[in-house]
């Protein structure tokens, strides 16, 4: 499954709120796990994997079971 976020990112608490607006219990079933991969454009004080760990965790947050 793919899911793809737009907006402005100037920060990871930006990239955690728009991770966390999606409601994810509905495509990962409870007791299942999960990847992040992450992609970003441009130049940036963190990388890709910085972004993958930050959706992560706010699939993570957002998932209550």
């Amino acid at each position: 499954m793919i899911f793809c976020v737009r907006g402005r990112i100037h920060n990871f608490d930006d990239i955690y709120n728009i991770s966390k607006e999606i409601d994810y219990s509905q495509y990962i079933p409870a007791g299942k796990t999960f990847g992040v991969t992450g992609a970003r454009h441009g130049d940036h004080e963190f990388t890709s994997m910085d972004v993958a760990g930050e959706i992560g965790q706010a699939v993570i947050d957002s998932v209550s079971y």
